[in-house]
């Protein structure tokens, strides 16, 4: 693709809302404007306030769906742009009180959400702080994943902890093991910084493989 070309598209959006303004929708183009576009020729920290943004407009319209998927990429962009681990755990204890209604974008809010507990599972385990008594863990978001067809969170799952792996604890063994079980995720990340980063950490892996073979 052009990133260029979306990025001038998705300014386009931005001023014809400007100019007309539909409040419903706003939190939904902030999601695709700063959640899957003006990263890729901005720095990832540029989206974070505008993402923030796109989740409180969300709230404020009723627009749960969009709020859930501001707040995922909101968490973490926070986290990948390397912002503190106190300011990532931050966003994703925000609540917003929507999630006991049971139409499907509740539903799939709900699912959302443990796209978030994800990357507050990382932090966690960074800050040394143990999962409370019943906590959904790793394997647990896994199992709902799993039970629920659902290829985004497994893909935004195995890409988090080959990021913990590598980048942080140096586990080359474990993270080879989660390359093998995770197969190729970008088709589920398309367009999101998560899957840049899961390109990234790939790459790293099969270098040191193949080091270690030659050895």
């Amino acid at each position: 693709g052009d990133p260029q070309r979306g990025r001038d598209m998705a300014l386009a959006s931005e001023l014809i809302l400007a100019k007309s303004p539909l409040p419903k929708i706003d939190s939904r183009c902030t999601f695709i404007s700063q959640g899957c576009i003006f990263h890729w020729t901005s720095p990832l920290k540029d989206t974070i306030a505008l993402l923030l943004k796109g989740y409180k407009m969300g709230i404020k319209y009723g627009d749960i769906s969009s709020t859930g998927v501001n707040q995922s990429l909101l968490v973490s962009h926070t986290y990948l742009a390397g912002c503190s681990l106190e300011e990532t755990d931050k966003y994703t204890s925000l609540n917003f009180g929507l999630l006991t209604a049971e139409s499907s974008d509740a539903i799939q809010t709900q699912l959302t959400k443990y796209d978030t507990h994800v990357w507050h599972l990382v932090v966690s385990k960074l800050r040394g702080i143990e999962l409370e008594e019943n906590e959904t863990d790793f394997d647990g978001i896994l199992k709902i994943a799993q039970e629920t067809n659902n290829t985004g969170l497994r893909s935004v799952l195995f890409a988090a902890q080959l990021d913990l792996n590598i980048m942080l604890f140096s586990e080359w063994e474990t993270a080879a093991d989660l390359l093998q079980e995770a197969g190729d995720l970008r088709s589920a990340l398309v367009g999101i910084f998560t899957g840049v980063r899961f390109t990234f950490c790939e790459a790293l892996i099969s270098i040191k493989t193949a080091q270690s073979s030659s050895v």
